[in-house]
């Protein structure tokens, strides 16, 4: 029987409108909504970061969102930051007042929709990597279903256009993991892995200090998989295959620079 052209790859031309829908749906709110309690922090330590290079308001998370959710406003709006934020005598909220509604109170809405644009960004970016996992998993029309679902799902929807950690956190925390999974599968196991992996692990933990977990815990992965391959050995299932037991040490090596390579205080 002939299969469908639905299994065929044209489902691909579906995700199309999905995503002009997507944007239908979180930019109208991306431009009316007010600035938010916590997208007054991240877009003043952001641009702060910018101009002067002073880290001193970035001590409670790592700048890398911040510095992300910014980069269009930096670059395409004439910002200014007059103070350099270790020389503020006065809290971040006096600082960011000064930085928002006075330095920048002419781009203010401009400031506000490109920081957003950015996360909303992500956030495309986030679906597109779920049903790049789903297609590898379960194929064509799972991963689709894995990319609506993700696309619309509401705390996503919510949290997708709100200058944040929480997106982005979850993005680099997501294809790390992918990533990890990838570099333990039989014909996946490459040298450019080992490369990209490091770098990439410490990424989720330049963005908050929670996953700092997932440094230490990586450690463990290579001991896990090890341990499945010779119980499939003891109870006959196929030929089994070489054991990393070699591989646990590079594992603790990107554990440890995804540890080193995510610390960031205020000097």
């Amino acid at each position: 029987m002939r299969r469908s052209k639905y299994f065929q790859g044209e489902h691909r031309w579906l995700m199309i409108p999905l995503i002009l829908l997507f944007f239908l749906l979180i930019l109208r709110p991306a431009v009316a909504d007010s600035p938010t309690f916590d997208e007054f922090n991240h877009i003043t330590r952001g641009l702060a970061l910018w101009h002067t290079h002073d880290p001193y308001h970035s001590d409670q998370h790592p700048p890398l969102a911040n510095l992300l959710s910014t980069f269009l406003a930096y670059t395409l709006i004439d910002t200014t930051v007059s103070v350099i934020p270790s020389q503020w005598e006065g809290d971040l909220w006096s600082y960011g007042r000064h930085i928002l509604w006075g330095d920048n109170f002419n781009y203010l809405s401009q400031i506000l929709f490109l920081s957003r644009l950015t996360i909303i960004f992500l956030t495309l970016g986030l679906a597109l990597a779920g049903y790049r996992v789903a297609y590898q998993m379960w194929g064509r029309a799972p991963a689709l279903m894995a990319f609506f679902l993700l696309l619309f799902e509401p705390n996503l929807m919510a949290h997708g256009h709100y200058v944040t950690n929480d997106v982005s956190i979850t993005l680099f925390a997501f294809v790390t993991t992918y990533l990890l999974w990838r570099l333990w599968q039989k014909k996946e196991r490459r040298g450019g892995y080992w490369l990209l992996l490091p770098s990439l692990w410490a990424q989720p933990c330049r963005v908050k200090v929670q996953p700092l977990g997932l440094s230490p815990s990586g450690s463990f992965w290579p001991c896990f998989h090890w341990g499945m391959r010779k119980r499939k050995r003891s109870a006959g299932c196929g030929n089994w295959q070489r054991s990393t037991p070699d591989h646990c040490p590079g594992a603790g090596c990107i554990s440890g620079y995804g540890w080193a390579g995510s610390r960031y205080r205020r000097d």
